[in-house]
């Protein structure tokens, strides 16, 4: 999908819950960094080693379910090659987590912890990719239009499940000897840089917004918080769906980045989603396709503090 390389470029720092797999890979990532370095090499290397992956953990499917659709590619062959991207990016992961080991810790306080959550990390985004490759493997191939439903929905479960993640720089800004080292690192700048630009809104997951979608502290009073930056599956050329093909989507899409943020499901939390899309008119005829899922209370009443891992 458009942007997710950018995406994931910027969530590898963060702590993310995904599914019990995750205990498998996330074990290989896990660890104790044998060595130290100065914080400003760490986060030079750290950079430089996510700049070097983001071009190589490509997940985008579009091209096999549109070669899938138009009869191209066999359903077999398109799940064959679906699998053989996710599992790519699992492996490019897999060699990033190798190269992050190498780099260690950075030498200050809470520096092993720092390091060991970033690894951590890391194993949870190749244990997203291990299970989507095993769900596209599992897919039916009996016919097209079951095939791509199916490899869609698993599609926009990963999408959800990475960009659920929140931004990687508030984990690494949490320590002031850190955040002077990522501010003046090119590197960094290129990686904060690719971040923003995935986004029409500049709205990124975590942020607290107001009616009116201007962003204020988590601890003020707002209207929701976003759960998901994503864009609707389609080309800057083509017609607008319809309501109702967006509505679906959305409901997939934002339900599945609630249930991942808040920790329930919405019909288990006192919560509920809503989002903002690209209007039919000048919005989507411009090229928007942005859509933001948002976390709201179910009476619409104001909120106050953070709703992630709420569990309610």
């Amino acid at each position: 999908m458009k942007g997710r390389i950018r995406r994931l470029a910027m969530i590898v720092l963060t702590m993310g819950l995904l599914c019990t797999v995750t205990l498998v890979q996330g074990a290989v990532a896990a660890g104790a960094a044998t060595t130290e370095t100065t914080p400003t090499r760490y986060a030079r290397e750290v950079c430089l080693a996510l700049n070097a992956w983001s071009d190589k953990a490509t997940s985008d499917i579009s091209g096999s379910l549109k070669d899938l659709q138009s009869g191209k590619r066999s359903p077999k062959n398109a799940r064959q090659q679906v699998v053989h991207i996710y599992t790519a990016a699992r492996t490019a992961t897999d060699q990033l987590i190798a190269v992050t080991k190498k780099i260690g810790a950075p030498r200050m306080a809470n520096g092993q912890q720092t390091a060991t959550d970033y690894l951590q990390t890391l194993g949870d985004v190749s244990a997203a990719y291990s299970t989507a490759s095993q769900s596209a493997a599992r897919a039916t191939t009996s016919d097209k239009a079951t095939l791509t439903a199916a490899l869609t929905t698993i599609d926009d479960t990963l999408d959800a499940r990475l960009t659920a993640i929140d931004d990687p720089l508030k984990t690494l800004n949490e320590s002031p000897t850190l955040t002077a080292a990522v501010q003046s690192d090119a590197g960094c700048a290129t990686v904060l840089e690719s971040y923003k630009s995935a986004t029409t809104s500049g709205l990124s997951v975590g942020d607290c917004v107001t009616g009116s979608e201007q962003t204020v502290a988590c601890g003020q009073s707002h209207d929701g918080e976003v759960t998901l930056v994503t864009s609707y599956p389609a080309d800057s050329a083509a017609p607008y769906p319809g309501n109702d093909a967006m509505n679906a989507f959305v409901d997939q899409t934002c339900g599945t980045a609630f249930a991942q943020y808040v920790g329930v499901p919405v019909d288990q939390s006192k919560y509920n989603y809503s989002w903002y899309s690209p209007d039919p008119g000048s919005d989507w005829n411009s090229g928007d396709r942005e859509v933001v899922c948002l976390a709201s209370n179910a009476d619409n009443s104001p909120l106050t503090g953070t709703v992630k891992g709420a569990d309610s």
